[in-house]
């Protein structure tokens, strides 16, 4: 992930994200999609920011990049703990 924009106003962000995942498909052909995320986060009464709205294809009209067969992407709890983008345990729009 490496972040474009962020706007913060109060405890509310908006955050312009561009990202990629790559890997090896269940098939062994390579995988890769790519896009620009819009994103809502909302700072929590602990001081951590946590996704209110994930959208990761952002404006994208014919969603996401590919190569190689896609692969499907399990569901996830944006809202579950800590935005923590490069695994540090710290978010990525600060406390």
């Amino acid at each position: 992930m490496a972040p474009r924009h962020t706007y913060v106003s109060g405890d509310l962000a908006l955050l312009i994200v561009d990202w990629v995942v790559e890997g090896r498909a269940a098939h062994g052909g390579q995988v890769r999609i790519a896009g620009t995320a819009t994103d809502v986060a909302r700072r929590g009464p602990d001081g951590f920011w946590r996704y209110v709205i994930d959208s990761p294809f952002g404006t994208a009209a014919d969603g996401p990049e590919q190569t190689g067969r896609p692969t499907e992407v399990g569901p996830t709890d944006a809202a579950a703990g800590p935005t923590s983008p490069d695994g540090t345990g710290q978010s990525a729009i600060g406390r």
